[in-house]
């Protein structure tokens, strides 16, 4: 797990869970191979996605199941944008400091906006990246709302 990550999660108090992919009996390489591990719904396991408004500058982290497609349209009415896009390996690196398979919404700078799909406020539990590959976080929706300050829009269509 991310230090950054570690440390968030520590002083907030809440409840969490971390798993090991090395730990699985089958080889974890997706988001379903995860869920299937677990027995959970893949609507269950998050992808956290560095955006960036093109006229802004503006960085967005975009948080929903992974089995969801993000509406760039919905986005860019939310905060104003014209145009929205994927931002670069290197600026995940630059500003979060996690790793393109290992994104976390937690611990981020507070400059990045971070918007959770309101989707996933039906579940008790979901599970997000650590900050680093192969471990991952299983969490309220409600305290991961709460620990990245994030704001819960309806953002997703179905892939």
């Amino acid at each position: 797990m991310h230090p950054k990550v570690k440390s968030n999660l520590e002083k907030s108090g809440f409840i969490y869970k971390v798993y090991l992919h090395k730990d699985f009996i089958i080889p974890v390489n997706s988001p379903i191979d995860f869920a299937n591990g677990l027995n959970y719904d893949i609507a269950r396991i998050v992808k956290s996605i560095l955006l960036k408004s093109t006229n802004t500058g503006r960085y967005i982290m975009a948080v929903c199941s992974s089995n969801k497609r993000i509406d760039f349209n919905i986005l860019k009415d939310i905060i104003g944008a014209k145009k929205i896009v994927v931002a670069s390996v290197k600026e995940l690196d630059s500003i979060t400091g996690y790793p393109i398979k290992g994104v976390s919404p937690i611990g981020v700078s507070e400059d990045v906006l971070i918007i959770i799909d309101k989707e996933l406020l039906i579940h008790k539990t979901i599970l997000i990246g650590s900050g680093s590959v192969g471990i991952e976080i299983e969490i309220s929706p409600n305290d991961l709302l709460k620990i990245t300050t994030g704001t819960p829009y309806f953002i997703t269509t179905k892939l």
